[in-house]
């Protein structure tokens, strides 16, 4: 990967933190009002037709599990490793292991979240990604002062609550997260398997013409159905 390409995806990374990170761990009924704002804001900036914005609310709901979850273990093992810090007598084995789990959730979060900006970037017309290209040279967005609380999507919590208790343990917050990766991992594979359908002269990319094609295709099988392979061209 040449370093235009590496510079434009750090640049794409640093411009969707504004519309994947901020209440990416908050998905909560009080805060639906904010959720649409912040939608409202990328359809306004980069132009969004209807089908584009129903998809861009699927895949930002799509990386709001899937990062949550990572998030969630991130935050838990920061807590945990505070607690041994503090103890009379820490753990260095058990701090080492968190540190190096540490490293791989937040490496894993980083392509969570690539893939994701990725899967909107596939939806846009040329003078779209033009102006995101344009957003991008703005700089990166502000940080906020303080992060909100986070917690689990009802939807997570609903599935992966085993004992009914309203809240994951340690247990069921594995099996969530593992459930997670393995749903990210079918999607990667449908994506994989998509471009591979649309590039009809099989040489490893796609011209415009097969981009538009896919496109057409993701935006017409609707939000729901994104993740779909199409039928034998």
């Amino acid at each position: 990967m040449n370093r235009s390409i590496l510079t434009f995806l750090l640049g794409l990374s640093l411009i969707f933190n504004v519309f994947f990170i901020i209440g990416a761990m908050t998905w909560r009924p009080s805060e639906k009002e904010t959720e649409a704002r912040i939608i409202k804001d990328v359809v306004d900036r980069l132009e969004l037709d209807d089908r584009q914005a129903d998809a861009f609310r699927y895949l930002r709901k799509a990386d709001q599990e899937e990062t949550g979850l990572i998030r969630e273990q991130l935050t838990v093992n920061h807590d945990t490793m505070m607690q041994i810090l503090a103890s009379e007598a820490p753990d260095i084995d058990r701090l080492r292991k968190l540190a190096n789990e540490d490293f791989e959730l937040r490496s894993e979060l980083h392509k969570v979240r690539m893939e994701n900006h990725l899967g909107l970037v596939k939806l846009l017309t040329p003078r779209q990604r033009q102006r995101l290209a344009e957003q991008i040279t703005h700089g990166r967005p502000p940080r906020r002062a303080s992060r909100e609380p986070r917690t689990f999507s009802e939807e997570v919590i609903m599935r992966f609550d085993v004992n009914g208790d309203g809240e994951l343990d340690k247990t069921e917050r594995r099996e969530a997260h593992k459930f997670a990766k393995q749903q990210h991992r079918a999607r990667r594979e449908r994506a994989r398997q998509l471009q591979q359908r649309f590039d009809l002269d099989k040489n490893g990319r796609l011209d415009l013409e097969e981009e538009n094609a896919m496109r057409l295709y993701l935006l017409e099988n609707g939000p729901g159905n994104l993740s779909r392979t199409p039928p034998a061209q």
